[in-house]
């Protein structure tokens, strides 16, 4: 579950929480009412338990980027697939565009959809400049 959320309408019902039959009185305290609940009318409903720890695991995506020749390093984290490759697209397109030396003989431009695909499948992709080159990586962290 979204902790942050959780957190957030703990603070907004702080005494709603706390003057109900429940006695809330924390945010962990939500989050494990939040889970208990949904534990127990799933089992009273249909006659078995939920993986909790599968239910609500999300994958999130972090994309980054070195260039040699300038020494410089940028990431995104936190993302949506979707945010993600958009996100590398971006910082892919630009090098292209912006005259940073790329070598087309050894690194033609794909259009989006292939690199997103190339990407996806290798989870990283190459482009050789005349002076050193670009690594643009997606790795999943599973939260």
């Amino acid at each position: 579950m979204n902790e942050k959320y959780i957190k957030k309408l703990f603070e907004e019902n702080k005494e709603l929480f706390n003057d109900s039959e429940q006695d809330i009185t924390s945010p962990e305290e939500l989050y494990a009412y939040l889970e208990d609940t949904l534990q127990s009318n799933f089992q009273w409903d249909f006659g078995f338990s939920l993986d909790m720890e599968q239910l609500f695991k999300k994958t999130l995506y972090q994309v980054n980027f070195f260039d040699t020749e300038e020494d410089m390093q940028a990431n995104i984290t936190d993302a949506s697939l979707d945010e993600a490759l958009d996100c590398a697209y971006d910082a892919y397109s630009s090098i292209f565009e912006e005259d940073m030396g790329v070598n087309e003989e050894y690194t033609p431009k794909l259009d989006k959809q292939d690199f997103f695909e190339t990407l996806k499948e290798n989870g990283k992709t190459h482009i050789q400049k005349e002076y050193g080159s670009v690594e643009i990586t997606l790795e999943a962290i599973e939260v």
